[in-house]
């Protein structure tokens, strides 16, 4: 997304980092972002990978779902140690409520 301000135009984004409280680690860092040749599946590469598939599938599926939601490009580094998918889903039902309730906060 973008927004004139006195005659500039200025690009906004989302950095999202997901982890374990008191855990705060930057890593398995995606980026998703609009692809204007197809509108319904944003680019996305993996900038900060960690060799961990799981991790990497999170991140970059999450990246994809926000990029094309609010059409700002996202940053997302997505660090939960965890073979339950209820957790994911949950963490991931919670970071899109959140986008419905204050869309202006992302």
């Amino acid at each position: 997304m973008d927004a004139p301000f006195l005659k500039a135009t200025v690009y906004f984004m989302i950095c999202l980092q997901v982890g374990l409280s008191g855990h705060p680690v930057l890593s398995d860092l995606c980026l998703a972002l609009q692809n204007k040749y197809n509108p319904s599946t944003p680019l996305t590469t993996t900038l900060l990978p960690t060799g961990n598939t799981a991790d990497s599938t999170y991140s970059v599926s999450l990246s994809q779902r926000l990029a094309k939601k609010t059409a700002k490009q996202v940053f997302i580094s997505y660090n939960i140690a965890s073979d339950d998918p209820e957790l994911h889903q949950e963490i991931q039902a919670r970071i899109f409520e959140e986008l419905s309730i204050a869309p202006d906060n992302f």
